[in-house]
């Protein structure tokens, strides 16, 4: 009784055990469905989490932690590339890879740009402040040494010391000027304080806000000096030329930076209408310096305002002055060409023409046409010799002395 019941309890285990071995290919394969599908889940998952990661990383240091874990995602799925790529079909396991990996490069490059972006405009800042305290200081040394030149009781030969100081003052004012156009210029080519989306940063205030002062500190320079000299006033019209030039271009850079920032197009506006006071004032000085220097040694040239207008005036007088001398030549004309053409050559062309050129006041053809007609002018003005009519007059009294004595001689004679 013992051992059929033996026996049965062996045949249920073997049963058992051939039904268990038969449902482990099953079991498997369900785990292993399970497992390909989790796999390519957490690809996504992940993949979808470091893209993420990438946009929204705003420092270097963060986007290489990024690049880092890209890395080990990548070596994590290496292995499974094949049953990635049926489940991403049409992508591929290696370009959504090498997608991101350029993603991340970009976005690298663009933060790394920032960066150095900060550093270049943290140094401008510096270095703008310091023109801007460099010109302070040379406007109000200027402004002393005029204001003593005007007050000056000392000799001849302090006076041209005083003078000689006050033209390398105004040379220092002219180079740090140019320097500091130059240095906002290349700092603008850079694309200066611009973010990788185009909307940009702020530039810092402190070098607009120094531009703005720049400006007016040469403003109350010209307010401060009345007096200047000609080539003075034009030494300042072509260095303020020469900032508008680049503020034009430096100024329409900053306002494409700034389309949307509110605050900054004002600031680029009123250091747009400041600069267009600062070229009134130095062009109505410079102007009227002009004139008063022909009108001081008695030449009233037409009324002029700007480069065109001063041409022509000077066309004009001269057209005026050819025709008088070609109608009446006499000495006082001559001497009036004389006078002109020394005032012209003298000083115009020796201390004003670089700066009547690099203030695009005139041209050098301009100035050879001024040449041309001062020349032609001189030719009619000279004087006509009356030399051999008074030799002929003489000749011709000595004859009628000579006939006169001879017929007396002759009624002489006769008696």
């Amino acid at each position: 009784m013992v051992k059929p019941m033996k026996t049965q309890i062996q045949r249920i285990l073997a049963i058992a055990l051939l039904t268990l071995v038969a449902a482990l290919p099953v079991v498997h394969a369900q785990q292993q469905n399970r497992t390909d599908y989790q796999i390519v889940q957490d690809f996504r998952s992940q993949y979808s989490n470091l893209k993420s990661q990438v946009g929204s990383a705003r420092t270097v240091d963060e986007i290489n932690n990024v690049i880092s874990s890209i890395n080990s995602f990548e070596n994590n799925y290496e292995s499974h590339n094949e049953l990635i790529n049926n489940a991403v079909y049409p992508d591929t396991y290696e370009s959504m890879i090498s997608e991101l990996k350029s993603s991340a490069q970009t976005k690298l490059s663009n933060l790394q740009t920032i960066q150095d972006q900060s550093q270049r405009l943290s140094e401008l800042n510096q270095q703008v402040t310091q023109y801007s305290k460099q010109l302070q200081m040379l406007s109000s040394e200027a402004d002393s040494i005029r204001s003593v030149m005007v007050k000056s009781q000392t000799s001849e030969r302090n006076l041209r010391a005083l003078v000689r100081r006050y033209r390398e003052n105004m040379q220092q004012r002219d180079q740090l000027i140019q320097s500091m156009i130059d240095t906002l210029y290349v700092a603008s080519n850079k694309n200066m304080g611009q973010s990788e989306n185009g909307s940009g940063k702020s530039m810092s205030a402190d070098v607009l806000g120094t531009i703005r002062s720049l400006i007016q500190q040469n403003m109350n320079f010209i307010d401060n000096n009345p007096t200047m000299s000609t080539a003075d006033f034009l030494h300042l019209y072509a260095t303020q030329a020469e900032f508008s030039s680049m503020w034009d271009q430096l100024g329409d850079k900053i306002a494409a930076i700034y389309s949307g920032n509110q605050k900054a197009m004002d600031v680029v506006n009123n250091i747009n209408q400041a600069n267009q006071q600062w070229h009134s004032k130095i062009s109505d000085n410079t102007f009227k310096s002009i004139a008063a220097t022909f009108k001081e040694q008695g030449f009233d040239l037409p009324e002029f305002n700007d480069g065109a207008s001063l041409y022509s005036a000077l066309r004009t007088y001269l057209d005026n002055a050819i025709k008088r001398s070609r109608e009446h030549a006499d000495n006082a004309e001559y001497q009036n060409f004389q006078k002109f053409s020394d005032l012209w050559n003298n000083t115009v062309k020796k201390n004003w023409a670089e700066s009547l050129v690099q203030g695009k006041i005139m041209t050098y053809d301009q100035i050879a046409n001024i040449d041309a007609q001062i020349t032609q002018w001189g030719q009619l003005a000279q004087p006509k010799s009356y030399a051999m009519f008074i030799y002929l007059g003489i000749a011709l009294l000595v004859i009628i002395v000579l006939a006169v004595m001879l017929i007396r001689a002759k009624s002489t004679s006769k008696d």
